[in-house]
Order: structure tokens, then sequence, then C-alpha cells
């Protein structure tokens, strides 16, 4: 949680920032070399199925007792405008079902937040991108 709190920060304060009409993702965590290969799945089954503007995959194995190298114990947060008409029930029946080998095999409990790209900047900004008059939007989410 952390990560995320350190992330919202950046992004709010103009370090870093999403933007959801390109194809550039922003993607918290480690590097490949320090990923076990069950969060490196994960990773690379939701990157290419739902391309979202935000996605962090957060092994908490070790919150539960067990090594880190367990890979049993997951959150995901994701942002993606492919759940855009979707409720909350229907973007997890989604990403279960993505990772549905994974669930199948490995995760013994994953945790999901998954939001569409106005749900986030609501969130995170407190004006809908909507109600953004265009040349705000620009200064929010330069490109």
């Amino acid at each position: 949680m952390i990560c995320v709190a350190i992330f919202v920060h950046l992004l709010t304060t103009g370090w870093i920032y999403a933007n959801p009409a390109s194809e550039r993702a922003i993607i918290i965590g480690m590097s490949n070399e320090d990923r076990g290969p069950v969060e490196t799945s994960i990773r690379d089954k939701l990157m290419s199925r739902l391309r979202p503007m935000y996605l962090d995959v957060i092994n908490q194995s070790i919150m539960y007792g067990e090594r880190e190298s367990d890979e049993r114990y997951f959150t995901v947060i994701i942002v993606s405008s492919a759940f855009v008409g979707s409720n909350n029930y229907q973007r997890h029946l989604c990403v279960n079902g993505i990772l549905e080998e994974e669930m199948a095999t490995h995760i013994h409990a994953l945790a999901i937040v998954a939001k569409t790209p106005d749900e986030w900047r609501i969130e995170h900004y407190a004006t809908p991108a909507a109600e953004m008059a265009p040349e705000n939007f620009s200064e929010v989410f330069p490109i």
C-alpha cells in the first residue's frame, strides 16, 4: 500500500503521469528479474488482455505467514477503459477469468481493485474528465 500512496503522491504532484489516451501504461512493481513466475504471468496476462493505463500487482504472501516466493496471495490494482459500462462484480469476473489458470494452480487469495479511467480520476483528482474544460485536460494529463 505504501507503493500505491507514493505513486499517487507523485502522480498528483506532477512528477509522473498516466495518459489514458496513449498506449503507455504506468506499471508499478519490481523489475522482471525480481518477480516470481506467478506474478510475471499475472502482470503479462492483464497487460495483454486489458491494456490498462495503470497496473500494480502486489505479492502479499509474506503477510500471511508464507515466503514471498510461495506467490499465493496477491492484490491487483488495475485501471482500464475495458471496465467502462461494467459493475464491480463483472470486473472481478473478468480479471478472475483472465487469471483462471493461476487461480486454479497457484493463487490462494486475490484481492482486486478494478477502476475505469474516469473513476480513477475522480478518486485522485476530484474532477472527472467529462467535466474538465478541454484546455485544462492537457494540464492534468500532459502528452
